[in-house]
This record gives C-alpha cells, structure tokens and sequence, in this order.
C-alpha cells in the first residue's frame, strides 16, 4: 500500500528544503566570485592607475632632458591618457561582464532549483492522488469482501439450517415407520398425528 499523504508530503518537503538549501550554497559561491571579481578588477584599476603616474613622471623627465615643449609635449601627454583611459575602460568592460556572467549563473541556478521544486509538488500531488485512488480501492475491496464474506455467511447459515430440518425431518419419518407417533414429531414433519398414523398402517400393511 502506498506511504500515508502525511509521510509523502514530509517527504517532499525535506526534498524541497534540500533544494533551497544547494541553491542557497550556490548562490553564496557566486557571490563569492562575484566579490573577488570586483575586488581582482580593484587591484588592477588601482595598478594602471599608478603605472600611469609613473609613466607621466618618467615622460615629463624625458621631454625635460630632450627639451620638448608645446605641441610635441603635449601630444605625448594626450597619448598617454588616451591609452590609459582604453586600459582603464577594458578592465571595467571585463570586470562587468564577468560579474553579469556570473549573475547570469546564479540566476539560472536558482530558476533550476524552483522548476525542481514545482517538478517535486507536481510528483507530490500525482502521488496524492495516487495515495487517496488506493485508499478508495482499499475500502471498496474490503466493503466487497465483507458483502460477500455476509452473504457467504448467510448462504452457509441457510444451508445448514435447511440441511439439519431435513435431517430431523428424515429421523422423524423414521421414528413414524418405527411406530412413534406423537405431537412433537407431527410438527416436525409439518403433518397432522391423523395422516401419520394412516400413513405408518400402510407402512404396515406394505410390509406385511
């Protein structure tokens, strides 16, 4: 027989609960790298920002010692910021697509783990159902067998009873044939003491 609805639904609820809690660990994995994804991205803005510090201080001694002034100098200087602004702009471009990835991830791992739990109440409510289809079955089973346990019963009851009356009715024709005739076995053939005894004087007669 199929587990009580009780049983299935506990169950399914530590199923469930078992889901929640891998997505719940998932989740924080992706936070995880989520947050090492910024501070990576930190440590590296914070790197071209410095390098190109040095960079401007280096280029400025140079074009000191060169004695560079004007337009050629300050080219340079546009130069440099151009490139520092491209490295700075493709460290953010990959920091944010790293973490959207990730985001990505995390969502679709949560998305999974409530289509496992709608997949769980759906097999849950089929195994209700299913439950509650035996237990009417059980119970019209046994009401079946217990009508025909009664009738078997009765059938049985009736069959000895008629089986003892013919016995008694058959011992009392004996008794007749014998020559006892009385009141008592008058009723238990269901014949008058008159029609007996006419009945065992032919008896006698035959037999003589």
């Amino acid at each position: 027989m199929a587990v009580s609805n009780k049983s299935l639904i506990e169950a399914y609820k530590k199923k469930n609960a078992a889901i929640d809690q891998s997505v719940a660990a998932q989740g924080n994995a992706y936070d995880a790298q989520i947050s090492d994804v910024r501070d990576s991205a930190a440590d590296q803005l914070q790197s071209l920002y410095l390098q190109n510090e040095r960079q401007k201080r280096l280029q400025a001694q140079a074009q000191k010692a060169a004695g560079i002034t004007g337009g050629a100098s300050e080219s340079a200087a546009v130069a440099l910021a151009a490139n520092y602004n491209t490295n700075r702009t493709n460290a953010l471009l990959e920091r944010d697509r790293q973490i959207s990835q990730l985001g990505i991830q995390k969502e679709q791992a949560r998305a999974e783990g409530e289509l496992q739990k709608s997949a769980n109440i759906i097999e849950m409510e089929q195994g209700k159902l299913s439950f509650e289809t035996d237990q009417r079955d059980f119970a019209w089973q046994k009401e079946n067998a217990d009508r025909q346990f009664k009738a078997d019963q009765a059938n049985s009851d009736r069959t000895y009873h008629a089986n003892q009356a013919a016995q008694l009715k058959n011992e009392a024709w004996e008794m007749v044939r014998a020559g006892v005739i009385n009141a008592e076995i008058a009723k238990q053939i269901g014949r008058p003491i008159s029609v007996l005894k006419e009945y065992y004087r032919k008896y006698k007669e035959n037999k003589s």
